[in-house]
């Protein structure tokens, strides 16, 4: 235990606490009203600048966490991208193993075909833009 946290004394350590269990319901639960809630927050732990910092973060960025539950079509997650993302830098990595560029670039372009949601692939359209 370091000496800050000695210094502080139960009751400050006690509130730091519950303010950091409100801030994982908030995060858990995303109301709409989260980013009025983080406001009153600040006001709270001002005294400790790393909780401060972090509430402040979450302020900022509360209108992007909450997009999804007010606009229609806006992803909960952005788990499609990183899948698209994913597949791509694996690929990429694994270049280092080609030849030539012509090589890494017919491996690129094959991967992103194969990936695609067509239920079958046809390769001569692949050729064909080749």
């Amino acid at each position: 235990m370091c000496a800050r946290t000695v210094a502080l004394g139960d009751r400050e350590i006690e509130r730091w606490e519950a303010v950091k269990e409100r801030l994982k319901d908030l995060v858990r639960e995303l109301p709409l009203e989260g980013g009025e809630e983080l406001l009153a927050l600040e006001k709270e732990v001002r005294s400790e600048p790393r909780l401060k910092a972090l509430v402040v973060e979450l302020g900022q960025k509360w209108p992007s966490l909450v997009l999804y539950k007010q606009v229609g079509g806006v992803p909960a997650t952005n788990n499609v991208a990183e899948r698209a993302i994913g597949r791509t830098k694996v690929r990429v990595k694994s270049i280092r193993g080609f030849k030539s560029e012509e090589g890494s670039l017919n491996a690129f372009a094959l991967t992103q075909w194969l990936y695609t949601p067509a239920l079958q692939h046809d390769a001569a359209s692949l050729l064909q833009a080749a």
